[in-house]
């Protein structure tokens, strides 16, 4: 219990979140509503949904100068999910994995020094 403890405090809680919320990326506009995009679907996906909230935002904007700054986009919140999911699951690893291997040695140090043998249970 300590370990997972300090551990959780020195990596910080909203670290193990991102592993559910790492998905999301929220963009406010300028009226005050609160667009969600889909990072975990494809590149494609994203591409159309970042143009298409581009398109209703600013009608104006020419959509074949925008393609280019808008690849570059996609691959930098790609990138940028694909970093935050990396983190959550080495702080998963790392909160988990030392406690139960530490109980895996226990219990073969345990079964050694009793000598290889199943417990028996007493004959009434």
């Amino acid at each position: 219990m300590l370990w997972i403890g300090l551990v959780v405090y020195l990596i910080e809680p909203k670290t193990y979140t991102r592993f559910w919320r790492a998905g999301v990326y929220e963009v406010k506009s300028s009226d005050g509503r609160v667009r969600q995009f889909n990072l975990a679907g494809s590149q494609t996906e994203l591409a159309a949904d970042i143009t298409a909230w581009i398109q209703a935002q600013r009608p104006d904007i020419n959509i074949s100068e925008f393609e280019k700054d808008r690849d570059e986009l996609v691959t930098a919140l790609k990138s940028e999910y694909q970093a935050e999911l990396d983190e959550a699951k080495t702080a998963w690893l790392l909160t988990v994995l030392p406690p139960v291997a530490l109980l895996g040695f226990g219990l073969c140090i345990f079964w050694i020094a009793r000598g290889f043998r199943p417990r028996t249970q007493p004959l009434n």
